[in-house]
């Protein structure tokens, strides 16, 4: 009986490979989405977990990191020996191992971007060494709770901080996107602050009533907060928003940046040791006094 068992087995499994053999290969959809000119010899590469960088391990010891689009973002020294990279679980973190030394070290990846800041709103010093730039939605609660925290951090850094805004709707919140373009009309008749400020405290209540309601109180010119509303300006400049968000690693809201690197922690302690790293190298970098 074992014997016939497995004989029947056997015929089983052959009979299978002849299917799998004989079976019409499924579509493929591919296409090729970029290249990257690395101009060294690649040892090793790997992509972030949100497919936003691509990092190279050249044979001259160098990572260098790149956008997905095949920007170069930047590049650090490794010590030789390190011949293999993997992306960690979240876009900041990155694994190095050295096979031979029996090592692995967590590298944190923090990109600088240089952000566009010429239609966003900017409270502070024009000329201050710092700049906080908060990716935001108008719906979230954890947005709301963020401008009280960056109006401590500017009351008590008044000439060293400033603060920008930068729409990020999204789409899972309904009113964000109409919150957002009401923000930039409102900013048209150089209101933004207050109406971001009132959008916020009713975050969790918003809908068109509520901006009339804020339109009102603030003494907007009605007709042209709603001709603004609409216009094709106001959802380029959202657009843009998002776009520069996306590019830099934006995956909800709020997203904090302090001079262009992202802040993964958004407490005040945290927000203050950062602002005090940057005016550190910011002192480091400037000339020294002539004798």
């Amino acid at each position: 009986m074992k014997l016939v068992w497995c004989s029947l087995l056997v015929l089983l499994v052959l009979l299978a490979a002849a299917g799998l053999a004989n079976a019409t290969p499924a579509d493929v959809d591919w296409q090729i989405l970029g290249s990257i000119d690395v101009d060294a010899e690649v040892r090793d590469m790997a992509i972030s977990a949100e497919g936003r960088w691509v990092y190279v391990l050249t044979a001259d010891n160098e990572i260098r990191i790149y956008s997905s689009g095949g920007k170069l973002k930047g590049a650090m020294p490794i010590d030789p020996g390190y011949d293999r990279i993997k992306a960690g679980p979240r876009e900041d973190i990155l694994l190095v191992s050295n096979r031979d030394a029996k090592n692995v070290q967590l590298v944190s990846v923090n990109p600088v971007h240089a952000f566009d800041l010429g239609d966003a709103p900017v409270k502070g010093p024009p000329e201050a060494p710092v700049t906080i730039t908060v990716f935001s939605d108008f719906e979230c609660a954890f947005c709301a709770r963020l401008p009280k925290v960056l109006d401590q951090v500017a009351a008590a850094y008044p000439q060293e901080v400033r603060i920008a805004f930068k729409h990020y709707p999204l789409s899972s919140h309904e009113f964000a996107l109409p919150a957002a373009q009401a923000a930039v009309a409102a900013q048209q008749q150089g209101k933004f602050w207050a109406f971001h400020d009132r959008l916020f405290q009713h975050f969790s209540e918003l809908d068109e009533s509520r901006i009339d309601m804020i339109t009102r109180d603030l003494g907007l010119d009605a007709a042209r907060f709603a001709k603004d509303r609409s216009s094709a300006r106001t959802r380029d400049i959202i657009e843009a928003d998002r776009r520069e968000g996306y590019q830099a690693g934006v995956t909800g809201t709020p997203a904090l940046f302090i001079n262009g690197r992202k802040q993964y922690r958004r407490d005040m302690n945290a927000i203050v040791d950062a602002v005090e790293r940057e005016l550190e190298a910011h002192s480091r970098a400037q000339p020294s006094p002539k004798p």
